[in-house]
């Protein structure tokens, strides 16, 4: 049953701003009443009734709230400078209702930008090419870059702070930049994934992939497949981090011989321990697994006991090392590697 009388209209709006659409014109047209509704959801501005959308104290309120409700103020507010400035140090993407005076305004704009960088997509196109404007952007959103003119894609400063702030936004570089070497060394620094980013010719380039494993063995993982799939490269790499494995053509990961090679080079229990595990793994638990073809293999993946005996060799069980060491078994993987 509607409330017929306006103090209690009052009443259910102040608890539940939510109510204030279905309230009657009059309360609507309260100023104090508007105000407390709009600390609650700017939003609201849109159902308040007579002058209070002109209304400069009531408007500020709502986009200070919420900047996007700039759009239900009448077009004088749209033009005033404060409020577009409240209203986009809210959400940036309110620009769009701003007046286009505003919308060329350098401070609004450059607010809008710090708040969010995609707002640069509302910049008119030839406000876009202006150099404070991009680098507001893409230092708060790397992705930013994708709206800049084709001259700022070349621009080093630029595409430096947009892929700082998000690896991907080197995909939009000009090909210049994704081919200098130092550059997007600098990227794998920050993040392994600017490999992908690189040209083909860098990353096919062996004595580049070795030394961007130095900074960020994550690289690996978008090296060209040519260079994954190349077994000797796949050893050689595996002196800088042996966990290019996990990159590397698949094939390699049960590879028992590449394995026994890559333990002459480097015997370190890490190592070891890596290779037993991966030794125990696959999709099917239940088929029997391949045994090394290289015997020396099998003994050094053996762990080791204390005194340096083998667990497994003389002094255990046979049923522990069936325990141990069968494929599916209820401890098979377990070795005593830490």
């Amino acid at each position: 049953m509607p409330f017929r009388d306006p103090l209690e209209w009052a009443d259910v709006v102040v608890r539940d701003a939510r109510s204030f659409r279905f309230a009657p014109g009059a309360l609507r047209r309260e100023k104090r009443l508007v105000l407390q509704v709009l600390k609650k959801d700017g939003n609201l501005l849109q159902y308040a009734t007579g002058e209070l959308s002109a209304d400069k104290d009531v408007v500020l309120e709502a986009v200070r709230r919420s900047g996007g409700a700039i759009r239900f103020a009448d077009e004088s507010m749209q033009n005033d400078k404060e409020v577009g400035l409240a209203a986009v140090n809210n959400d940036g993407m309110a620009l769009q209702f701003c007046s286009r005076e505003l919308r060329e305004d350098p401070q609004v704009v450059l607010a809008a930008l710090r708040q969010n960088g995609l707002a640069f997509s509302l910049v008119q196109r030839r406000l876009r090419a202006n150099r404070d404007f991009a680098l507001a952007a893409v230092k708060q959103n790397g992705m930013a870059l994708q709206f800049a003119p084709p001259d700022l894609l070349r621009d080093r400063e630029i595409v430096r702070q947009a892929m700082l702030n998000d690896v991907h936004a080197l995909s939009l570089a000009h090909r210049d930049i994704r081919e200098d070497a130092a550059f997007v060394m600098e990227g794998i620094k920050s993040k392994g994934a600017a490999m992908r980013y690189a040209v083909d010719d860098l990353r096919s380039d062996k004595e580049f992939v070795l030394k961007a494993l130095g900074e960020n063995v994550w690289a690996f993982g978008s090296a060209s497949a040519d260079l994954r799939s190349d077994r000797s490269f796949v050893l050689e790499s595996m002196k800088r981090n042996n966990m290019v494995l996990e990159f590397a053509k698949s094939d390699f990961k049960q590879d028992w011989s590449l394995h026994a090679e890559a333990l002459e080079a480097d015997r370190s229990p890490q190592l070891k321990n890596y290779l037993h595990r991966l030794s125990f793994s696959g999709k099917d638990n239940n088929r029997q697994r391949k045994r090394a073809p290289v015997a020396q293999l099998q003994a050094d993946l053996r762990p080791r006991t204390s005194n340096g005996g083998s667990v497994g060799g003389n002094g255990t069980s046979t049923a522990l090392r069936r325990a141990t060491t069968a494929p599916g078994a209820p401890f098979a993987g377990i070795g005593g590697f830490t």
